[in-house]
């Protein structure tokens, strides 16, 4: 971030909408971009498996600090 520019993940939420919609409302032109070779298609079309990875790793941390921060409750 020091180098003013974003990471790569921030990119990566931009593009997930734009995956999403596109394989919901033209799911054949998703497939056809898929097989393509280029390089920026396919980076562009896996952003969608990158944050889900991301998100499956972070999910048991944020599920351990979130439980150990609520407070119990006594009845």
């Amino acid at each position: 971030m020091q180098s003013g520019r974003l990471p790569e993940f921030v990119h990566d939420i931009d593009n997930v909408l734009l995956v999403r919609m596109l394989e919901y409302m033209f799911p054949p032109i998703s497939q056809i971009l898929r097989m393509m070779p280029g390089t920026r298609v396919k980076r562009f079309l896996e952003s969608k498996d990158r944050v889900a990875a991301v998100n499956s790793n972070l999910m048991p941390l944020f599920l351990t600090t979130s439980m150990e921060k609520t407070p119990s409750k006594r009845t």
